[in-house]
């Protein structure tokens, strides 16, 4: 079985300065998860807000923090997968 795809769309807004030099917040505005079957799930954002001093840095975090966590996801699928063949 393959691992899962996901998709995300990243919202980025520009607030306040915020600790001196934080200009831009960022986060997932939407997850969707899709197997090899067919299912389609939309997720919960599973990272926080990420802060850059413009946009582009914000949106870049999002999409480094999401690609850790969807390795973390595909790592947590092969295992489960390796511990599942007889």
């Amino acid at each position: 079985m393959s691992n899962p795809k996901y998709e995300y769309e990243v919202e980025v807004e520009e607030i306040r300065l915020l600790a001196g030099k934080y200009r831009f917040a960022a986060k997932p505005n939407y997850v969707i998860r899709r197997d090899s079957s067919g299912l389609v799930e939309k997720l919960p954002s599973p990272i926080g807000e990420q802060w850059g001093e413009d946009a582009d840095e914000a949106v870049a975090k999002v999409h480094a923090a999401m690609e850790e966590w969807i390795a973390e996801r595909a790592s947590s699928h092969s295992a489960r997968d390796a511990g599942s063949i007889s």
